[in-house]
């Protein structure tokens, strides 16, 4: 059951004819080690066994859910409420008698609490409902219930497309959910906390120390989006040419070089230009420096955490 919850929930459905109810929930994987005849008494009657792996970071149920209700349609209808225990990633398990029958369908709700002094979690996160299935006599039925949660976020750009750790990255996108709820963006394998929310659409995240180049993936409440386009992770800079002798009331255009996580030369990289003083020259940010007075200024570019230096001399 704990793999499933990657693509969706599962419950095992056991009936059989005319035998006593077998006391106890019974766990749904693996299916064969529910216990065999598990039925009612006066009528024929199978069991729901329901067994949860409650997230504890990336699942399909948003890591905000306090309580599963499940609801079984059909013949009969039974309503089963299942709410998280205390623990970082515990196990529920639950069961419940039904009626043998064809046409049955289990919907499955997930509930998180509207806020911290709420005493019934009441707020829907995700929901899902199976396909009809039948309760047949002497048989064991899974049933698969894909939860679909009420934000699934998504990107649709961001910039700059390369960084360093430390620099920020402005995200936009959808389905980045309220403020309440944790936004994670993951760089590969690396996720970033470090997150700035500016409405349902628009973030500024820190590229994390130990990322590597790759495509930047949305995680709202748990739950992960599709990953989207591709982001470059610098490891170093560098200015060419390091030294530089430029006559006053002229211009030179130096050129910012860097190096990709992987050890790629990466072309035009997105750096801040800056002179350690105002006094010699000025400097543009597509790396046009100015001479106006005499003297000697270091020329630097940064990206996050990383930093490069050329030296200017005006004569």
């Amino acid at each position: 059951m704990r793999k499933s919850l990657v693509a969706g929930l599962g419950v095992a459905i056991v009936a059989g004819c005319h035998a006593p109810l077998m006391p106890g929930p019974a766990p749904l994987a693996p299916a064969a080690g529910l216990p065999t005849g598990s039925v009612s008494t006066a009528a024929d009657q199978g069991r729901v066994a329901v067994t949860i792996q409650w997230p504890y970071r990336t699942q399909v149920i948003p890591t905000s859910t306090e309580r599963l209700r499940f609801t079984l349609s059909g013949p009969a209808s039974k309503t089963l409420d299942l709410d998280r225990p205390y623990g970082a990633a515990p196990i529920s398990t639950a069961s419940l008698q039904v009626d043998v029958g064809t046409g049955y369908t289990l919907a499955v709700a997930a509930y998180a609490k509207q806020s911290p002094s709420d005493f019934e979690p009441s707020k829907l996160v995700a929901s899902g409902q199976s396909d009809p299935f039948d309760v047949l006599v002497n048989k064991v039925s899974g049933v698969r219930v894909a939860l679909t949660p009420n934000y699934v976020p998504s990107i649709t750009g961001f910039t700059p497309t390369n960084g360093g750790p430390g620099s920020y990255v402005s995200v936009f996108g959808t389905g980045f959910g309220a403020t309440s709820q944790e936004l994670i963006f993951r760089f590969g394998g690396t996720p970033a906390s470090n997150v700035y929310q500016y409405g349902d659409g628009t973030a500024s995240v820190r590229v994390p120390d130990g990322a590597t180049s790759s495509a930047l993936v949305p995680v709202v409440d748990g739950v992960p989006g599709l990953a989207s386009g591709s982001f470059t992770v610098l490891s170093s800079l560098g200015i060419t040419p390091s030294t530089q002798s430029v006559a006053s009331g002229n211009s030179y255009v130096f050129t910012a070089e860097a190096t990709s996580s992987e050890g790629s030369p990466f072309v035009n990289p997105a750096v801040v230009w800056a002179l350690s003083t105002d006094s010699v020259g000025t400097i543009a940010q597509d790396g046009e420096f100015t001479a106006i007075g005499t003297g000697t200024v270091e020329l630097q570019i940064w990206s996050g955490n990383l930093l490069a230096t050329a030296s200017v001399t005006v004569p």
